[in-house]
Order: C-alpha cells, then structure tokens, then sequence
C-alpha cells in the first residue's frame, strides 16, 4: 500500500499527568512519529521518531511498578511495540509482538501487562513489562 500524500488523523488521545505537567499523547495514522503536546498551553512540545504506521498508545502508570510509567505504542508495519520513556522522550525498547498488524494497545492497572491487538493475525499479545 503507497500513499503520495501522507494522511495525518489523530487516532487516539490519552491525557496524562507527569512531574506537574499534563502532557496529551497521540497518534497518526501513516506517520512515523508519536505526538507530545502540553495540553496546557495546546502546542506540540516533543516529536518522537518510532518507525512506520504507529497507531496504538497507552501509558503504564506508576502505581503498579514504580520504575515503570512509560509509554507504549504499537507499530504496525514492524509487527512491534515501542517502549517510550516519557521524561526523555526517547524510544528506549522495540518489542516484536511475534504476530501482524499490532493496532490496539491496552494495559492491566493490576498487574501491569500490555494487551496489543493484532489484526492481521487476528490474536492479541500480552507483553509482561516486569523483568
């Protein structure tokens, strides 16, 4: 599939709060960035390179693993998700979701594992994020 013209459309929108600041993540389709804007203030602050066709975000929050509060966004065209650390913006880990076409990601408040929808292969990965 080939596109001239990228097609720009917010997905997906997830506010969140870090160190004082609320930070609103987002996706877009057929672009190989992740979004940070300062919903505060309503401007782009960072832009996160993470490969092609990033579609799906959540954000791990602290509580379950204090270490942890990171990002994750899946990438459909490298059948992996992207470990984003927030208080860098940088992609810190590519994990291969050993299936195709993640789109969708989610994750368990309780214990802190990432759900990731593949439609493509029809199944859904579950990523422990505790080492």
């Amino acid at each position: 599939m080939s596109y001239e013209t990228p097609v720009k459309t917010t997905i997906s929108l997830i506010l969140f709060s870090l160190l004082t600041m609320t930070l609103l993540i987002s996706t877009t389709v057929f672009s190989s960035e992740i979004g940070t804007a300062n919903a505060q203030k309503y401007s782009v602050i960072a832009t996160i390179p993470v490969g092609d066709v990033p579609i799906g975000v959540a954000i791990n929050p602290t509580t379950i693993n204090p270490t942890n509060g990171l990002v994750y966004a899946s990438i459909y065209s490298l059948n992996t998700v992207s470990v984003i650390n927030p208080a860098t913006n940088t992609v810190v880990a590519n994990i291969p979701v050993l299936a195709e076409g993640p789109v969708g990601v989610a994750i368990n408040p309780t214990n802190g594992l990432v759900y990731v929808t593949n439609v493509v292969s029809n199944t859904v990965s579950v990523v422990s994020t505790v080492s």
